[in-house]
């Protein structure tokens, strides 16, 4: 009960502990509805429901929990030295990311696989690269994201100084902007953008309203029934007319 109640106020659907001595973790199981709650504001709940337990804890869904096994068991299964039932072992023991590996007592392994000494250490080194290079890659995608914040609050302040002066920014100003930002300065909201898409639909380019019955009288062909007949010298002939002859 220590877990579910240092996770309140979400309601916790299980927890499963991985009872492996190289890493001292628990997964919280929590319904889709219930993720972000039980996650708190940048992992914060997480964090300091951490310390209290005093175990690392990982919140999922149930379908995350699945993915994660099938991703991890198929990571590991890449690495020389470990088969397919290694890997499931490792994944089954709570293992689920290169870093975990990389942190396993190189003893744990070998009871687990069956491995000799060497063996085990050269899957550790695979694990510690894999770890290293994911980690590189996680740091730049970060920074990348923390660029592109700076370089739209910098267009949002430029966009605002013309507001403010009464002008209207530069069309490729507000292009620079996210959707959500640019609708913001301009005070346009998105039931607003939709009912001017509609509008749009519904008149001519010139903004007069379009009768459907016009555009399809003049998109289709008269019925054969309707047309006119002429005669030998290139005269319209009325049907009427015709028939009394007859």
């Amino acid at each position: 009960m220590l877990v579910p109640n240092a996770m309140q106020p979400a309601a916790v659907d299980d927890v499963i502990v991985c009872a492996s001595p190289s890493i001292g973790k628990v997964l919280v199981l929590v319904d889709e509805d219930q993720l972000s709650l039980a996650i708190g504001k940048r992992g914060q709940n997480v964090r300091l429901a951490s310390k209290l337990v005093g175990w690392d804890i990982e919140v999922m869904t149930q379908e995350e929990l699945h993915d994660q096994l099938e991703q991890s068991t198929e990571a590991f299964s890449m690495i020389p030295g470990i088969t397919a039932d290694l890997a499931e072992e490792l994944v089954g023991q709570g293992f689920f990311s290169f870093y975990d590996l990389s942190v396993i007592e190189p003893e744990e392994l070998a009871e687990m696989g069956g491995l000799g000494e060497e063996e085990c250490n050269a899957i550790i080194a695979v694990a510690e690269g894999e770890a290293e290079r994911l980690e590189a890659e996680e740091t730049k995608r970060r920074a990348e994201v923390r660029a592109a914040r700076e370089r739209e609050r910098q267009f949002r302040t430029a966009a605002e100084e013309y507001i403010e002066r009464g002008e209207e920014p530069p069309a490729e100003l507000l292009e620079a902007l996210s959707e959500d930002v640019r609708n913001e300065l301009l005070g346009i909201k998105p039931e607003e953008e939709e009912a001017e898409a509609e509008t749009e639909t519904e008149t001519g380019g010139d903004g007069e309203a379009v009768d459907p019955d016009a555009v399809e009288s003049a998109d289709g062909d008269e019925s054969p029934g309707e047309e006119a007949e002429t005669g030998d010298d290139g005269e319209t002939i009325e049907a009427d007319s015709t028939e009394d002859e007859v």
